[in-house]
C-alpha cells in the first residue's frame, strides 16, 4: 500500500507488451504498487488514473492480481527484469515490451482544499 500526502513525490513504473492478442494488450502498472489492466490502456492513463485515485483517497492498494498472473504463467520477478531490460534499451522484438516511467508530484490545492498532482515522463 502506498500512502501520500501534501509534498509526496512518487515514480510510477508501467510495463506494457503485445503478445499477440486479437483485441487490445496487457499493461501492468508495477511500482509502487501493482495494477493490471487486459484492455490495452496507455501508459499515461494508468499513471494518471493511480494518481487520481491517490488524489481521492490518499492510499492505493494492489489490486488482485494473482489468479490471472498464475493462469498465464507471468511471475512478477520476471516482468520486472523485462522492465529494467526495456529502461535500459534492450528490444524485444516478439513481445514488443515497453517500459515507462512517470514522477507524480502531489499537492495541496489551497482554493480548493483537495489533494492534487502533476505528472511528468521520466
Amino acid at each position: 500500500m502506498i500512502e501520500v500526502k501534501d509534498g509526496t513525490e512518487i515514480i510510477v513504473k508501467v510495463l506494457e507488451w503485445h503478445e499477440g492478442w486479437e483485441f487490445d494488450h496487457p499493461i501492468l502498472v508495477l511500482s509502487p504498487v501493482i495494477r493490471y489492466s487486459p484492455n490495452g490502456e496507455s501508459a499515461e492513463y494508468m499513471a494518471e488514473d493511480l494518481g487520481i485515485d491517490l488524489c481521492v483517497d490518499g492510499k492505493a492498494e494492489n489490486h488482485d492480481y494473482t489468479s490471472e498472473f498464475e493462469w498465464r504463467g507471468w511471475k512478477l520477478d520476471y516482468l520486472n527484469k523485462v522492465y529494467s531490460q526495456a529502461r535500459k534499451g534492450k528490444k524485444f522484438p516478439k513481445k514488443c515490451h515497453k517500459a515507462t516511467e512517470y514522477r507524480l508530484r502531489f499537492f495541496l490545492d489551497g482554493e480548493i482544499g483537495q489533494l492534487e498532482f502533476d505528472m511528468v515522463k521520466i
